[in-house]
């Protein structure tokens, strides 16, 4: 290790964090780098797109000049993730450039782009008014943009782009109108109900183009194919294992659920089989209006429990709110969602959003969604959202000074320890019921799935139908949910497998760590070492863990 390599290392990791954050001003604000960027749009023309290749694969090579035997322990793993990170980006912008084949991302950062000024308290109402006025004034160039550049994408892109362009004009009409009505200010107020008409209709005039041109020639395929999967596993997640080990493991974990639910099946009712009593709980759900306090509640009871048990540290000054998926939102996620609090702001306030039924939809429909809300589960949904899942993890991690953790974030240390809390909060004592334990294996079945449908959906030729019919046969899903399910899938290969080799990678790390430390072992100080480094791969987080390796 010298000095000169890590602050010569420090210089280009400031680069390429600066670099992201010019790139991207939205992913800036949802970060908390606050300034000019707040009131921007990507740039999204030909030139800039390009711009973003080559910009990549000069920091490849810049970080390539570095040997993480001549830096400090935290640099080194950082350059192993940064060097990772940014092999992943270039791999899937060579064969799926999301600029040309993913129609929803420009809904996507049109909507972010004013929810999070809208939600995150960074700077007085006023200031962050402006800073979406700002935005919405480069709505309808950024529309352009989209049109242009979309070429042939996969039919289930820009069906599910349709659904969200349908939900952003939703969100447009009562989120965002709400938010400008309660302002004080008259002549901010009346500028942006005037760009509210020019945005709402560009929006419509995207929605349109994706209806009709963009729908028409939307040919493309979804599948990454087994090659750019297995470097995603390896070079974003830091996973090697072979696509085809993970379709193993994936039936593997599916089969033995299977033998569990059916064990505590018969301890609840031995005339029933686990489908039979799972379909008798559907009808156990909070009301539409009920669904955000019975979550809010839950929430804190696991609060109190983590507590009370130390478990696990509580950062300083974190907190949670729960409110309804706003409608834009709502398409691809039919049950609920956290969206975390900002590693460069001071407030560390998390939102959980929960989905309520459409009140549009027929009655019947409203009810099946909300069966998706069973009683006995919501403690498991909690558990897994907030306390001592990814709430407590992600505050935890934005206390860290290292910006390119947060930039290279991986899901399967995130959904992987959310998992993992599932089995240890019911291990623990804070669900005991056989009817809430029934329903967190049923999860569990349903994440083996997601192992099985990923690999297959993106290296074996799986459709989209195909995919529906699994998840409804195999985890039992309806067909609403199931299908929203399925559109995420496709657009995101490698994530929906992080819960499952998350959790699998987490339980191996315990019991090294058991190993390792003998009689000394203590619950809580693992958690706190392991969630102390930043959701970055689980073999990084073990490397500055100092737990011998397998």
């Amino acid at each position: 290790m010298t000095k000169n390599a890590n602050k010569e290392f420090d210089r280009l990791a400031g680069r390429i964090f600066k670099a992201a954050m010019t790139l991207n001003p939205t992913e800036a604000s949802w970060l908390g780098v606050h300034g000019a960027n707040d009131r921007k749009l990507p740039d999204r023309s030909a030139a800039a797109c390009k711009r973003e290749r080559a910009q990549i694969e000069a920091f490849i090579k810049a970080l390539d000049r570095f040997k993480g035997s001549e830096l400090s322990m935290e640099r080194s793993v950082d350059l192993k993730l940064t060097r990772g990170g940014l092999s992943a980006q270039k791999a899937m912008i060579d064969k799926f450039p999301y600029w040309q084949l993913m129609p929803q991302h420009y809904v996507d950062e049109v909507i972010f782009g004013i929810y999070v000024p809208m939600i995150r308290n960074y700077a007085p109402v006023g200031r962050r008014a402006e800073d979406i006025l700002g935005r919405m004034k480069a709505i309808p160039h950024f529309f352009r943009q989209a049109g242009r550049n979309i070429k042939r994408p996969p039919r289930v892109f820009t069906e599910t782009a349709i659904l969200s362009a349908r939900g952003a004009l939703d969100f447009l009409d009562t989120a965002l109108a709400g938010f400008i009505n309660d302002l004080r200010d008259p002549a901010l107020k009346k500028k942006l109900k005037a760009e509210m008409v020019r945005t709402r209709a560009a929006t419509e005039a995207y929605l349109k183009e994706l209806q009709g041109p963009i729908l028409s020639r939307s040919t493309g395929r979804y599948a990454v194919g087994k090659v750019l999967f297995k470097k995603l596993l390896r070079d974003r997640h830091g996973i090697s294992y072979d696509p085809d080990d993970l379709l193993k493991i994936g039936w593997k974990v599916y089969r033995r659920t299977i033998r569990e639910m059916k064990s505590v099946a018969a301890e609840i009712d031995k005339q029933k089989n686990w489908h039979q009593i799972i379909a008798g709980l559907r009808d156990d759900h909070p009301t539409a209006r009920g669904l955000v306090p019975a979550y809010f509640k839950a929430m804190d009871q696991a609060r109190r429990f983590v507590r009370k048990k130390r478990l696990v540290s509580f950062p300083e000054g974190e907190s949670i709110q729960v409110v309804p998926t706003p409608a834009f939102a709502r398409p691809i996620l039919p049950y609920a969602a956290y969206l975390s609090p900002a590693p460069f702001e001071k407030e560390q306030k998390g939102t959980f959003w929960v989905t309520p039924p459409d009140a549009s939809l027929p009655k019947e429909h409203q009810k099946v969604m909300l069966q998706g809300h069973m009683r006995p589960g919501i403690a498991v949904t909690a558990l897994h959202e907030a306390y001592p899942g990814h709430h407590l993890q992600l505050s935890v991690a934005n206390r860290l000074s290292h910006p390119l953790r947060h930039l290279f974030e991986t899901s399967v240390f995130a959904e992987g320890w959310a998992l993992y809390c599932e089995e240890m909060m019911y291990e623990q004592g804070f669900y005991k019921s056989k009817e809430s334990r029934l329903l967190q294996l049923k999860d569990l079945l349903w994440r083996s799935c997601r192992v099985i449908i990923d690999v297959s959906l993106h290296t074996r030729n799986m459709s989209f139908d195909e995919a529906v019919d699994f998840l409804i046969k195999k985890a039992h899903l309806v067909r609403p949910n199931a299908d929203a399910e399925v559109r995420r899938y496709c657009a995101t290969p490698a994530q929906p497998m992080s819960y499952i080799m998350g959790k699998i990678l987490i339980l191996d790390l315990l019991e090294d760590y058991k190993r390792w430390k003998g009689p000394a072992f203590d619950l809580r100080t693992f958690h706190d070492d392991l969630l102390s480094h930043g959701t970055i791969p689980v073999g990084l987080v073990r490397r500055e863990m100092g737990v011998p390796g397998r």
